[in-house]
């Protein structure tokens, strides 16, 4: 099983937004990819309730490394990209392979 995971800074303020309603935004729209990616076993999302340097974190299990590579380039994959992109000025992720 391979888990990803990736942590965001959003920005304030863009497109009148707030960080909350951005990572909303981006929250939807994940789980509403989830359904649609074949072998992907569980995805959550969450916002830090702490201060930190990354406001929202995806948190998510594929059942190999072919499904995660697979996942890169899925289309449902990308429509969330661009919505991150909307929002995200930083970016950090992680893959690990367990047992």
């Amino acid at each position: 099983m391979i888990r990803h995971i990736v942590l965001w800074t959003i920005q304030d303020g863009v497109n009148g937004r707030t960080k909350q309603q951005a990572g909303e935004e981006i929250k939807a729209t994940a789980y509403a990819m989830a359904p649609k990616i074949p072998g992907l076993l569980h995805l959550e999302i969450g916002f830090n309730y702490k201060e930190g340097e990354y406001d929202l974190a995806l948190y998510s299990e594929f059942e190999s490394k072919e499904a995660e590579a697979a996942y890169q380039t899925h289309p449902e994959h990308l429509k969330l990209k661009a919505v991150v992109h909307t929002y995200a000025i930083g970016r950090t992720s992680m893959d690990m392979e367990v047992e």
